[in-house]
This record gives structure tokens, sequence and C-alpha cells, in this order.
């Protein structure tokens, strides 16, 4: 049983809903009117903004990262790995802030100068023109001064002279001719585009420091994915080739400034080794003179034969005691050098054999790289460059025990060499002594010339290396623009703008409803209303001046007739039929409805009579065409109840009985024998009798005619009759205080199916007819 209930009660919200919904949209439709002006001014002010909006591009490149940990390795990096020479890697995410620092976007506003803007004004829009400006520009300092925006007017004169106007001073001048504006020298010149008179020129400049800002909000720098090494730019730009030059801007000087970060390190070995190649090549050069110089004088072509063996042993010792001598010197060199040079970058390179020696010196080498970067945006009592400098002295200090500790190895080997050489020197005492000082000489050049080719061979490779440096990027998509607008999106303001045509009709609507005390609909109707409704009449335009025809098949024809079927069986057969018209308001057509209804009756050959007993307001004597005597000169005693009735005039006639004269004392006339008198008389001779009386919400004439009336009928007019009026009229049919209310909806502006169907057979019919009369007629 629950189950059942649950079920019931959901099936009845259903169709309420389903109700509710049908006449929301049966609503809609009857005002399609204010849906197509909404929707024409919509389309019009979407047409105007897309017209007038400034549009924006979106301008998208993307850059191959040079990163190990993600498999992303350049092709042309084959080659230096094959010479020995290394090649440095990179993080894609130190890369992504390195694209995003405020050192590159200044960069970029510097060699495009985006701290200056022009702009063209129109009749309507003003446009940037950029690179489309007939004149251009230029300070003559590094930045503009102020941290304000700053706009002048650019007006053109003659004799290739202009004048700059704004809010703070106005300046003359000569184009291509420096001037001073706020202190500032410029110079402006014209470009080869053309003046439009039509057209205000403006200049707009602004602090360098806003533009770099704007430019790094603005810029978007993000990966393809987490396992590509693939970075992806983009900015939104109003000119497209504005938003191009930016991104390429910006990627040649972070591919250049790569560049020079790498070559900075090789340029400081080039140095290093520079200088000492030329100073052993000037010590080779003294030597080899020595030697000349002494084979000259002593005539000196062959060693004996007997030295050979001895000399063999000797210069063996010697080559051994030569190499450790060479390493010393690297050693020693080093050492100077980095105590002379404590923020030089240490050639690491030369000393090969201590793998340890260069892993301090490579760490050595990027903490100088990175304190050099972060001086040219941070000064040197900064936090970060003083903890650079900490680990650079600990690093120096670590550099420096190593070097002094190979030094100490370096020393006892040479020591031992060095015992033994003199072993051997003893022995070559014997040897004249010519021959021995030949044979320091000749140490001595093969000393320096080892030396002398180590030092060109590392220049070579190092040279090799700086004009073979391998950015660390490389470009995969060039910047360029999207041929549509990213904003404003088209589509999406013609759906806003349709939203909105047909939203705020629809808000109306619903508005109006819902703050509307009438009856907007029947659904309303039968929601406020306990009486029943015994028919609709349909609003028609000029319907209230005309009356029914016997063989009309118009709409309102169709439902007078449904009315009077029902009124019959509503009100029985036996007897004369009363029926009482009357309403809650004025202007509801109860004089309309009477008229009509008495015609219908009279449709069908009965005796009709229409008694009009608003005596307050009286009208239908206008309506009718009749003269004005009526109920008020009979119950006054100025005339008999025969002079009354008058006919109608229709040809279905039925009699009227008009109200007469507005009297003083309505209500009492109403109440009085003589007036029972005659509708009871009246009752006699007629069939049917319609009494139009006042509205019953307003005077009391309706409850008095209550005993002689049969039927009441209730007359309500759509968007007319009030809410507070069907609380009235339920109390009316609760009280019974009225004879056998029935509702009658009138000016119903929704015809149903059928009746539109015939309503059109109707008049396809007469255009049939008119097309064989006018046939005939030929």
């Amino acid at each position: 049983m629950a189950n059942h209930n649950l079920e019931l009660i959901t099936s009845l919200r259903a169709e309420e809903q389903s109700v509710s919904m049908h006449a929301f949209l049966r609503d809609i439709l009857q005002h399609w009117h204010l849906f197509l002006i909404g929707l024409t001014m919509s389309a019009v002010v979407t047409a105007v903004f897309l017209r007038y909006a400034t549009p924006k591009y979106l301008i998208e490149s993307s850059l191959l990262i040079r990163d190990d940990s993600r498999g992303s390795n350049f092709g042309d990096a084959a080659a230096l790995e094959n010479l020995g020479l290394s090649v440095t890697s990179s993080s894609i995410d130190n890369e992504i802030e390195i694209l995003k620092c405020k050192s590159l976007a200044e960069n970029v506003v510097d060699a495009l100068a985006l701290h200056v803007s022009y702009f063209a004004e129109g009749r309507v829009k003003t446009t940037e023109l950029y690179d489309k400006s007939p004149f251009r520009i230029v300070f003559l300092g590094t930045e503009f001064p102020g941290n304000t925006l700053a706009k002048y007017q650019v007006v053109f004169l003659k004799n290739n002279e202009f004048e700059l106007l704004s809010n703070k001073q106005t300046v003359f001048g000569k184009f291509s001719d420096t001037i001073s504006i706020d202190n500032r020298r410029a110079v402006l010149s014209k470009t080869q585009h053309v003046i439009s008179e039509d057209d205000k020129y403006y200049l707009v400049v602004e602090n360098k420091e806003n533009s770099i800002r704007k430019l790094t909000a603005s810029l978007s720098v993000s990966t393809a994915n987490k396992f590509a090494s693939v970075i992806n730019l983009s900015i939104n730009e109003t000119i497209p080739e504005k938003g191009e030059a930016i991104l390429s801007t910006l990627i040649s000087h972070y591919i250049s400034n790569s560049i020079d970060d790498k070559n900075r390190v090789a340029d400081k070995t080039l140095t290093f080794i520079g200088q000492n190649l030329a100073l052993v090549s000037s010590e080779l050069h003294k030597i080899e003179g020595s030697i000349e110089q002494f084979r000259k004088t002593n005539m000196l072509l062959d060693i004996e034969a007997e030295t050979q063996q001895l000399i063999q042993q000797a210069s063996s010792t010697s080559d051994q005691y030569s190499q450790f001598a060479i390493k010393l010197k690297i050693v020693e060199t080093i050492a100077k050098y980095i105590i002379d040079n404590p923020t030089g970058i240490i050639p690491s390179s030369l000393i090969q054999q201590e793998a340890n020696f260069k892993e301090l010196a490579s760490k050595y080498n990027d903490l100088i790289l990175l304190r050099s970067k972060n001086l040219v945006t941070m000064n040197k009592g900064h936090p970060a460059i003083l903890a650079i400098e900490n680990q650079v002295t600990g690093l120096r200090a670590d550099i420096l025990s190593a070097l002094n500790m190979q030094q100490k190895e370096l020393g006892i080997s040479l020591a031992a060499f060095r015992r033994s050489g003199q072993g051997y020197q003893d022995a070559i005492s014997k040897v004249p002594p010519k021959q021995r000082i030949y044979l320091d000489y000749t140490r001595q050049q093969q000393i320096k010339q080892e030396l002398y080719l180590f030092l060109l061979k590392k220049q070579i490779e190092t040279s090799i290396s700086r004009s073979s440096t391998i950015p660390n990027a490389k470009v995969i998509d060039p910047p360029k623009a999207d041929s549509n607008p990213v904003t404003p999106n088209r589509q999406l303001v013609f759906l806003v703008s349709a939203c909105f045509g047909l939203g705020i009709p629809m808000a109306g609507l619903h508005l109006s409803k819902i703050l509307s005390d009438k009856i907007p609909d029947k659904n309303s109707l039968a929601q406020y209303c306990k009486a029943p409704v015994i028919a609709e009449i349909s609003y028609q335009k000029g319907a209230h001046s005309r009356f029914l025809q016997p063989d009309g098949k118009s709409l309102i024809s169709e439902q007078f007739r449904t009315l009077r079927a029902n009124l019959l069986f509503a009100s029985g057969l036996a007897g004369c039929k009363t029926i009482l018209i009357t309403s809650g308001n004025a202007g509801e057509g109860k004089s309309f409805v009477a008229a009509n209804l008495a015609q219908s009756f009279a449709m069908i050959s009965e005796k009709v009579l229409l008694i009009e007993l608003d005596l307050r307001k009286p009208t239908l004597a206008n309506y009718l065409h009749v003269e004005s005597r009526g109920v008020t000169d009979y119950l006054l005693n100025r005339s008999d109840s025969d002079i009354l009735i008058q006919k109608s005039g229709q040809r279905q006639c039925f009699d009227v009985i008009t109200s007469g004269y507005p009297p003083p004392n309505p209500a009492e006339l109403l109440s009085t024998t003589k007036f029972e008198k005659l509708i009871l008389t009246l009752k006699e001779k007629y069939d049917h009798i319609v009494i139009d009386t006042p509205p019953v919400g307003l005077v009391t004439d309706a409850h008095t005619v209550r005993p002689f009336v049969d039927l009441t009928l209730y007359v309500v007019r759509q968007n007319v009759t009030g809410r507070q009026q069907m609380h009235d009229l339920n109390k009316l049919f609760t009280d019974n205080r009225l004879s056998n209310i029935h509702v009658l909806y009138n000016g119903f502006q929704q015809a149903s199916r059928y009746y539109q169907y015939y309503e059109n057979a109707e008049k396809k019919g007469s255009f049939f007819k008119w097309k064989h009369n006018f046939k005939l007629t030929q």
C-alpha cells in the first residue's frame, strides 16, 4: 500500500512538472516576438562588439633541450666526443627558469624597444601600430625616466615639423633632430608608412621595469610532458608580428647567452695557455740559440762511441726526470695562477692524471661562473653571493692543498731521479767538459720542447672546442601566430549573446509571472478557482465590436456554441432559464459575453431576453445601437414594461431591456417589489433571460438579483482578473451567495488545435470560393 501511494505521489508530481513545463513553453511561443527582438538586439550588439573588439592572437614556439636524464642528445655532439672533447648537458627545469628570468626579458625589451608603443586613434577604435607606425622615436639613454606611464600626442606640422602634446609639456621639433622629453634626449624620425589624415597618433612610453614585468607575466613556458625534453613557449599579443618578434628575440638571446657561458671557460683557458706558451717559446728559443752558439764555438759534431751506453742510461733517467719536472712546473704554475687570480677559471685539462683535481676544478669553475651570472642582478653583499664566495674559498683551499701535496710527491720523485742522474753524472765526469755542457743544453731543450708541444696541443683542442660550441637548445618550431584570434572567441561570444537574447526575455516572462497578481492561463485558474469552469472564450482582435453570425465558423462562434450547450446541460430542462452574468471587476467582458450569449440562444429559435442591470455604468444601449430607455424608467413609474422591450436588430433577433438612465439609488430600486414582479412576468414570456449585472466585487446588485437566477456565470479574463478576486469568488462559491456559480474564462489567447484547424478551413474555403467567383466573372 505504501509503495502504491509513493508511486501515485511520484506520478502526480511528474505530471505537475510536465504541465508546468508545457505551460511555460506555451508562454514562450505566445511571446515569440520578445525572443525575436532579444535575439536581434543581442546579434546587433555582438556584431558591433566583434567589429570593434581588439583581437588577441596566440603565438607559439617549441625548443628541444639537451637533457641526458630524459634521453635527448643532439647528433652533432658525436663529432666532438670522437675528438676527445667533452660536451656539457643541461637540465630542462633549469632551462625553463632561465627562459623566465628577468635578465633575458630585459634583453628582449631593449632589443625591440617594447617600452615604447605607437597607437592610432580612429573615430571608434584605437589600434596599436607596432612596426606600421609612420614615425619612430629613439631615446639617447639607457632608460626612460620616471615610473609612470607617459602619453604624447604626435601632431604633424608643415616643413617636416611636429608637435608633442602631453599633460606636462608641449614639445616642438623637426623630424630626425634631437629633442628633450622630460629631461631625456630623444630623436623622432619618420618611417616609410603613410600618415592618415583621419587618425590621431599617440606615443606611449613606460618604465622599462614595467615592460619587463608585463613581458614575464604574459610569457608562458612549459614542458610538453614529463617524459619529453621539449619546452613550449607561447604568448598572447594583439599584433601577430609583434608576438613572433618577441619569441624570436627571446630564443635568439637565450641561445646566444648559452653559447657565451660555455665559451667563457674556453676563453679563460686559451688566455692562460697563450701566456705560458709565449713564455716557454721564448725560453726554448733562448736554449736553442745557446746550443747553436756552443756548437759553433767548440765545433761539436758527434758523440764518441765509448760514451753511447752511458749516455743512453743517462738519457732514460733524464727522460723520466723531464716528465716529472714538467708535471711539477705545471703544478707550480697552476698554483701560482690560482693565488694570483682568485676569481679566474682554472684550466683543469692541463692535469689529466689526477681525476680528483679535475673534479674539484670543475666544481670551482661552475661556482665562478654562477657568481659572475648572479652579480648581474645582485650586489656583492647579497647572501647568495656571500654563500657562493664561501664555497669558492673552501674549494680554492682544497685545490691548493691538493696541488701542494702533488708538488711534494713530484719533489720526492725528482730527488730520486736527481740522485740517479748524479751517479750518471759522476760517470760522465770522465767525458770532456765540453760534452757535459752540451748534454746540459740538450736536456733543457728537451724539457722546454715537450712543454711547448703540450701547451700547443691543448691550445688547438681548446680552440676546436670553442669554435664547435653546441647550444643547450635547438629550435623545433619557430615562432608562428595562429591565424584565428584566441580572444574574442566568436563562437563563444555568439553563444553567450544567444543565451542573453533568449534568457533575458525568458527571465522577464518568468519575473512578470511571479510578480503579477493576475490570472495568466487556465492552469492558474484551475489552481486558484474552486468553482467549475464551464467554457472559455478566446481573444480575437475586434471581436467585441461584432456579433456572432448564424452560419459563422469562426473560433468565437464555436466557443459560444459550446458555452450555450454547457449552460443548457448545467441549468436543466424545465422552465425559463435565467442566467446572471457578473465578474469581479470592470473590463472583464461581461456585456460582450451577455450580448453574444443572447445571440447564441436566439440562433436556436428560442425567445431570448437580455436585461442590463448595470444601473451605474450602462453600456449596452450603445453597444446594440438601441434607445436608452430601460429598467430605471419602469421602476420610477415613467413607462410600462411592454415599452421597455426593444429588438436587438440582429439577423437572429432577441429582445433587450437596457438599464436606462443612471439613478441615484440603484441598489434600492432593485430591491423593490415592482422589480420582482417585472422579473416574474418576463420569466413567463421568455425561454432564456440573460441578466448583465455590475461587478459583484464592487457593488451588491448581483446579490439582490440572486433569488430570480437559475445559474450564475462569473467572467474571468486572462491577465485582467486578479488572484484576490479568485479568493472572493471561492468565498462566494463556498458560501453559496450566488446561485449555481460557473466560471467563464474570457480573453484566452491560445486556441486549441481543433479551433485553429476549423478556422483555417473556413479561411481556406473562403479563398476557394473567391477564386471560383473570380473565374466566373472572366
